[in-house]
């Protein structure tokens, strides 16, 4: 992941862990993939802004959140 997200907040380091862990936590539960999913949309309406990265996957991770 980037080191600084631009622009961002706090939340966005957050909501990106959440999203990794629902897309790629193969060794967690369903129901915890399933509550990692739900708890970054609420975590979405915190943005200041829609962060941006350079990392394709990280925008793979962030346009999947926004567009939730």
């Amino acid at each position: 992941m980037d080191a600084q997200f631009d622009p961002g907040s706090g939340f966005t380091r957050a909501a990106l862990y959440l999203m990794w862990i629902y897309k790629y936590g193969r060794y967690d539960p369903a129901s915890i993939r399933t509550e990692a999913k739900n708890l970054t949309a609420t975590l979405k309406d915190r943005f200041s802004a829609h962060p941006t990265s350079a990392n394709p996957q990280v925008k793979a991770l962030l346009a999947e959140l926004w567009n939730a």
